[in-house]
């Protein structure tokens, strides 16, 4: 039987197969520059994760990192990925959550209140409204694997983001998504388009298609006073021509139409930027912003939002590249940690030995 979600305790790591705590937003400066971004702290149980090579990582739980921010003017990407880390040791022993690995922390200061320290953001993010329990329990029977997930969908945020040498004050909204799973990767199955959508009556959508031969698809809203709403009616349409990206072949489709007639409903969604795709080896996916229009509950709206897309085919001939090249990058990584510990426990045993020797 599923377990309903509780705060503040289920905001913190869960001993399952794969977690992540996922942050997108929207973001302006005092001249009304524009900014987006995307950064996402992944947790993985290397044995049981069913990734390449993962499996022989000497680690019980491995975390890795993607980011992304995007200057809207210049159409400029910054991009990073940690494809290996660990979770600093006061992670997740504070009553409300912490988590800090390698340059990426969350911390809450109060509830739903957080700082965000990543390599190219620190904000403070605050909640506007109470969480949106997707299928307003939190928990998702997908067919093919089970989940739980909540959203803050809603978020002020104010700070700084960096790129390159430039640091930049910013304000604007943002968005979480702490999601746990006890399964791992299924190539055949992980394929998903998903929207998170803010619109300027102060509703949230999330809606999603997920699966192969297997399909789901289902919409949970915030209402403008919180409550919730589900609905398994939903149509996603892509319009237009997809985008090619130039470095996987993959071709993604940018723009759609979001019909979801028990919530009154029809939203156009267009991309903001183009060269959002996020590659880890055998993994690829496309992270960007949207522009809303449309209706909702038949009323006129706009708003912004966030569109990811996985599982879409990579050309064959590249495939293998991308892993060795994560292959190489991880195995690097694990073979500093190693030396690193290494290096802490022979210290430990130096200041062991010297207390010994005293009188």
């Amino acid at each position: 039987m599923p377990q309903p979600i509780r705060f503040p305790s289920d905001e913190q790591s869960h001993p399952t197969i794969v977690e992540w705590w996922y942050l997108n937003g929207h973001v302006r400066d005092v001249a009304g520059g524009r900014y987006q971004f995307m950064t996402c702290l992944f947790k993985a149980d290397p044995r049981r994760i069913k990734l390449p090579f993962f499996k022989f990582l000497p680690l019980k739980e491995a975390y890795f990192i993607h980011e992304i921010v995007t200057d809207l003017r210049t159409k400029r990407t910054y991009k990073t990925t940690i494809p290996l880390t660990l979770a600093h040791e006061e992670s997740f022993h504070r009553p409300l959550l912490h988590v800090q690995a390698a340059s990426w922390t969350l911390s809450e200061t109060e509830q739903f209140h957080y700082v965000l320290k990543s390599p190219h953001l620190t904000l403070k993010l605050a909640s506007q409204k109470p969480p949106l329990l997707e299928n307003q329990t939190g928990y998702l029977d997908l067919k093919v694997k089970d989940t739980y997930y909540y959203s803050l969908s809603r978020l002020a945020a104010e700070g700084q983001i960096t790129l390159g040498r430039q640091t930049i004050a910013v304000s604007g909204i943002a968005w979480l998504d702490h999601q746990w799973a006890d399964c791992g990767w299924q190539p055949a199955d992980d394929i998903w388009v998903w929207f998170s959508l803010q619109l300027k009556n102060n509703a949230e959508i999330v809606a999603f298609h997920y699966g192969g031969k297997t399909k789901t698809k289902l919409a949970t809203a915030s209402l403008p006073d919180g409550k919730l709403k589900t609905t398994r009616q939903v149509v996603l349409t892509p319009t237009g021509q997809p985008w090619e990206s130039p470095k996987t072949g993959a071709r993604y489709h940018l723009a759609w139409q979001i019909n979801l007639p028990e919530f009154g409903a029809e939203l156009t969604v267009k991309p903001l930027a183009q060269l959002q795709e996020m590659i880890f080896g055998p993994l690829n996916y496309w992270e960007g912003g949207l522009a809303v229009t449309g209706t909702f509950n038949r009323q006129p709206v706009t708003g912004d939002g966030f569109l990811e897309l996985a599982g879409v085919p990579v050309a064959e001939s590249r495939r293998k590249l991308f892993e060795r090249e994560l292959q190489q990058a991880v195995t690097f990584q694990a073979k500093r940690i190693s030396h690193h510990w290494l290096n802490v426990a022979r210290a430990r045993l130096t200041r062991v030995g010297k207390l010994m020797q005293r009188p």
